[in-house]
């Protein structure tokens, strides 16, 4: 019994030996990894930004005064805003696929 009980204490350690440092390794490698992505993505994101705020030279209310549309129902005015800032948005984020931006 004392030969068994040391048998299973060794196939213990080496299956511990063996499962632990594989898995944990995994799971930091994982974190990493997700971590990688979004400081990419996050870079990304303000990459766009910081070009919007270049390209943008005037604000909401400055483009419904030049349309004349400072009381227009909200339809309207969204409609309005999409046609002035569209092209802009459009021509910014051309260059990245499978990015969307919006107002």
């Amino acid at each position: 019994m004392h030969k068994l009980l040391n048998l299973d204490a060794v196939m213990i350690v080496f299956f511990m030996l063996i499962f632990i440092p594989p898995i944990a390794s995994g799971f930091v490698l994982s974190r990493y990894i997700s971590n990688m992505i979004v400081e990419e993505k996050t870079s990304k994101l303000y990459g766009i930004a910081n070009t919007l705020d270049k390209l943008l030279t005037s604000d909401y209310d400055t483009i419904l005064k030049k349309y004349d549309m400072q009381h227009a129902s909200k339809e309207d005015k969204i409609k309005v805003l999409s046609k002035e800032l569209s092209p802009i948005s459009d021509t910014v984020v051309s260059g990245f696929k499978d990015t969307g931006i919006g107002y």
